[in-house]
């Protein structure tokens, strides 16, 4: 089956989210771990393809549990999967529990009326307050979000009670009032129909996204267990799961004869009475029954003869840990289904054509060399592509009608100079070019465009000239074998500009020259020629201009200079007063999912950046950060201070990303080697430096030692998740 409409693969990456609770199911996580994703990694790598297995055993500080961010990041990293994988992205594993309940980080506001009226019904507290003001203390007005929601609270904020709700004893007594509201206006019993209402089958034809942190049903939300969450957004309400979601059920035999063993905590919900919880057990068997009718017998595995057994844990103490006899039957299962559908997905990627090929034909054969030039030329294309409409949305890009037409005007004109659109670091250089691109192809010549350093074809000055080259030879195609050294393929280059014709213009935009690495002297510019150019080409280009003059990013920009290819130029500088307020408010309007600021802050924000002088404020590098991190800001939030230019705010975000509840000691050490590789590093790259860095390790290890949640054996990287 070919992925679901409007689905494919972006990028080569397969990314598989692993659902399931952590403690009961820890022998199979690690069998996967050791056994069939190395497996599956390999495989994927043979064909160009990188594989990523994603479990939250590992990707969940203890910090986020406090701030109760722990199902948001869930959420956010299946959707990631989602996104990057199409096809596969989700395997189910459970076992006997149904696992930890959550209260729900948002509700919406006729949910909070329903707790409301629960709450008023309610019992007084043991210390005697009001179980709706328990309710309202800890659920607070956000109206940032558009419609409106109430959050819970994070357990450190302080109180006037002078109580430590980060003490889990303490925080036992809250969730306790939280709950008998919670149970009182949705009642655990409904939630055995949860399933009544969801469709047989999703339609392919009119399924938009899948489910999210807020749009699950309320019994759902406020019942269901957090696994169950995940699986109705990775399984329950996707179009096309039974073609790629796979679930492996483990019953354990006789364990409701020991369920009371202290032992075997870990393998079974319990009640207040220490027994196995039959609610959640009932639960559990509903979910089991939905996921066999929704992705079928052969999309899930099945172990019923589990048994338990007397072990020892890493310090020598007694245990009951369960028989791994079925594990080498679930690694094959997950091998062998994925490696089918992952066969599928590297085949569609590689042989996806812009051409009128039909499907079955490009499923089918293999890709011979020449078309294998073009697939990667495409995919080039696309890459380049995707970030010019990601720097300037055609329905969100502001200002700059000045500069924008310049560059138009020299499209259209005569002019046989290249054009220098240059400023300072921030500035929208980017996104200005991909706006005069997409202008430029709606007049009728589709441009050549290339964002320097986003791609690894387009970082070197050979590989960038070998694909430049390719795709002029296109149109009208030609045979001759491309030359491999530097200077003959400048000489190819200004060949091919030389072949335009006031039919078939050539318009080359090349943005950021000083991103390109050195070799070949490639920022001395010496491959940019200063006698004219060809009729019907034309060349734009941009570069930074305000970096230390010893800084080898300022090359580009001395070396035309020197050149005088500056007589040409579109200078930038900081937007007007006007337009930084006009494309603050558009991304406020356009972006998804709407959020808004409050007066207070919006206020703030304005008194930042209209004052005449705040020049550095109106950069759009700036703008784009302080509104990205203002749709984190909630109705309630105090206004703090804003940085006065992009370093400061920069360092604002860098401080937050560095705490504890979001990513805590992993930003320095990855921005540290990031700014160290000459040639950048992939995603898997930058998780096997970071594992290998022993300062870094040990923070890591302490993280695993207070998680409990130590890493697979022969791990070679930091889990994903954490990145």
């Amino acid at each position: 089956m070919p992925a679901a409409p409007g689905k494919k693969h972006l990028r080569p990456v397969i990314r598989v989210f692993v659902s399931s609770t952590f403690s009961d199911l820890k022998l199979e996580r690690d069998a996967l771990q050791r056994r069939a994703f190395p497996e599956l990694e390999q495989f994927c790598l043979r064909q160009g393809f990188q594989f990523q297995a994603i479990d939250l055993r590992w990707g969940v500080p203890t910090e986020a549990g406090l701030e109760h961010r722990t199902m948001r990041i869930c959420f956010d990293e299946l959707r990631r999967s989602q996104t990057t994988s199409p096809q596969p992205n989700f395997l189910i594993l459970l076992g006997d529990r149904y696992g930890w309940q959550p209260l729900p980080e948002e509700i919406s506001i006729d949910e909070f009326h329903q707790l409301e009226v629960a709450a008023a019904n309610a019992p007084p507290t043991g210390a005697g307050q009001p179980a709706v003001a328990v309710l309202e203390q800890w659920y607070r007005r956000d109206d940032n979000a558009v419609p409106a929601v109430y959050v819970l609270q994070s357990r450190r904020q302080k109180l006037e009670d002078g109580h430590d709700y980060t003490d889990e004893a303490v925080w036992r007594g809250v969730q306790a009032v939280l709950w008998q509201i919670v149970n009182r206006a949705y009642p655990p019993e409904q939630l055995a129909g949860r399933f009544v209402a969801l469709p047989a089958a999703v339609d392919q034809a009119t399924a938009t996204e899948s489910a999210t942190l807020t749009t699950l049903p309320s019994i759902v939300r406020f019942q269901a267990s957090a696994t169950e969450q995940e699986i109705w957004c990775g399984a329950l309400t996707v179009p096309d799961a039974r073609d790629h979601v796979f679930a492996f059920f483990r019953t354990i035999r006789d364990l409701s004869q020991l369920a009371s063993d202290p032992r075997v905590a870990q393998f079974v919900d319990r009640d207040d009475h220490g027994e196995q919880d039959p609610k959640r057990h009932a639960a559990l068997g509903l979910l089991k029954a939905e996921l066999r009718s929704r992705l079928g017998e052969q999309n899930v595995l099945t172990i019923n003869n589990a048994r338990l057994q007397d072990a020892a844990d890493q310090h020598g103490e007694p245990i009951v840990a369960v028989s791994d006899d079925h594990l080498l039957a679930l690694c094959d299962f997950v091998r062998q289904n994925l490696t089918a559908i992952i066969q599928r997905q590297i085949d569609e990627y590689w042989h996806a054509t812009t051409t009128e090929q039909p499907a079955a034909q490009k499923a089918t054969e293999p890709v011979a060399t020449e078309a294998r030039i073009v697939r990667v030329l495409e995919i080039e294309q696309d890459e380049h592509r995707r970030f010019g409409e990601e720097r300037a949305p055609r329905d969100s890009f502001v200002g700059r009608e000045r500069e924008t037409a310049r560059i138009l005007n020299y499209l259209g004109n005569d002019d046989s100079r290249p054009l220098i659109v240059y400023g300072p670091s921030g500035s929208g250089k980017t996104a200005l070019l991909a706006h005069a691109a997409h202008l430029a192809e709606q007049r009728g010549v589709k441009p050549l465009v290339r964002f320097l350093g986003v791609t690894s074809r387009s970082s070197d000055l050979r590989s960038l000239l070998t694909g430049i080259c390719q795709e002029l030879r296109q149109t009208p195609p030609v045979e001759k074998e491309l030359p491999t050294d530097v200077r003959e393929l400048v000489q190819e280059l200004y060949y091919q500009l030389g072949t335009a014709t006031s039919q078939r213009a050539v318009h080359l935009f090349l943005d950021a020259l000083d991103q390109l690495d050195d070799a070949d002297h490639a920022r001395s510019l010496w491959w940019i020629r200063s006698k004219p150019l060809p009729p019907h080409a034309k060349l734009i280009v941009s570069c930074l201009s305000d970096a230390a003059q010893n800084d080898p990013a300022m090359h580009p920009y001395a070396a035309l200079a020197q050149r005088r290819l500056l007589e040409n130029a579109v200078p930038l500088d900081s937007l007007s007063p006007a337009e930084a307020q006009a494309l603050f408010d558009r991304w406020v309007a356009t972006v998804k999912p709407e959020r808004q600021v409050s007066a207070a802050q919006r206020q703030a924000i304005l008194a930042r950046i209209l004052l005449p002088e705040a020049t550095a404020c109106r950069q759009p590098l700036y703008l784009r950060i302080l509104y990205e991190e203002s749709r984190l800001w909630r109705s309630y939030d105090p206004v703090t201070p804003l940085g006065r230019d992009v370093v400061e705010l920069l360092g604002s975000l860098f401080d937050r990303l560095s705490l504890p509840v979001w990513h805590g000691p992993l930003v320095e050490h990855a921005l540290s080697y990031l700014a160290s590789a000459r040639f950048g590093l992939t995603e898997n790259e930058l998780l096997e430096v970071l594992f290998a860095d022993p300062d870094y390790r040990s923070v890591l290890d302490t993280a695993a030692e207070q998680s409990r949640n130590a890493l697979p054996l022969g791990a070679k990287r930091i889990p994903i998740s954490l990145w």
